[in-house]
């Protein structure tokens, strides 16, 4: 079973500060249903145990951010995430605890630490924490899949940048070509007088591709280049190496070993 990581894997840092208000709303108001509570309490440890649920997550970004792809992310791998995020959280309030009664308060005593109670009440917190991150996660997916599907009836492409107001809105046709440009990636594309403009959009360049993974006219050829395969116009052979001649675009661009059949089948079907 597939789950979305639209929202959550995406803005790391938004999700962080979600599973911290989240998680300190739930110990303000609960307080472990104990209604006589330290004023230490209140104001280091709920606070503290907030700051860890959130850092947790953030941890846990850092070290498997590479691994986490929307295409292949489901079930199993979303309740181990949720497990090794649990088992940070509570390596942390231990560390926490151990690090205030030998610094702050070392005559400090809470019974719900010592019987176990507060990691019980700390995985409640965390299930609340995944729901709500999931429902984020499948609405932002199901939102991103309304645009897309309005910006193909309409023969439009949306390219969007790391920065929400960052993006280009092209008619199909008029894109071309998009390059590899280290941390950023370089479009080519036609304006109204049908002459090639370029313009740099912070984003990797697998991102971009997923961006365009629905349209079929787009065509990954190279580790670095998407094309446009109607505006590809022949495919050349030299020193077992292939590249393609694209209209409009002056150099020749190369084609991998994996997708040349594909380059040479539409070739063929044009002549």
């Amino acid at each position: 079973m597939k789950t979305s990581v639209e929202f959550s894997y995406r803005k790391p840092v938004l999700t962080s500060l979600i599973i911290f208000t989240i998680t300190f709303v739930l110990l303000h108001f609960e307080a472990f249903g104990n209604p006589v509570r330290t004023i230490a309490w209140k104001h280091h440890f709920i606070l503290a145990y907030s700051l860890i649920a959130g850092f947790s997550f953030f941890i846990y970004y850092a070290l498997f951010s590479t691994i986490i792809n929307s295409k292949n992310w489901n079930l199993w791998k979303d309740i181990s995430a949720f497990l090794l995020i649990l088992v940070l959280v509570t390596i942390f309030i231990l560390l926490f605890n151990i690090f205030y009664i030998e610094t702050i308060d070392s005559n400090y005593n809470d019974n719900f630490v010592h019987d176990g109670r507060l990691y019980y009440y700390m995985c409640f917190v965390g299930i609340v924490n995944f729901l709500i991150i999931k429902f984020l996660d499948f609405y932002q997916y199901h939102k991103q899949k309304a645009i897309k599907s309005n910006v193909e009836k309409s023969q439009k492409i949306i390219l969007e940048g790391k920065n929400k107001y960052e993006k280009i809105i092209l008619d199909i046709d008029d894109l071309v070509l998009i390059e590899a440009f280290g941390n950023y990636v370089l479009v080519h594309y036609l304006n109204h007088e049908n002459h090639i403009e370029k313009n740099i959009i912070r984003n990797s360049f697998s991102v971009i591709g997923e961006q365009l993974e629905t349209i079929e006219k787009m065509k990954r050829i190279h580790r670095s280049y998407i094309v446009n395969i109607d505006k590809v116009i022949n495919l050349e052979m030299r020193n077992r190496k292939a590249t393609v001649k694209i209209k409009f675009i002056d150099e020749m661009i190369p084609v991998s070993k994996a997708s040349l059949i594909e380059i040479q089948t539409f070739l063929n079907s044009k002549k």
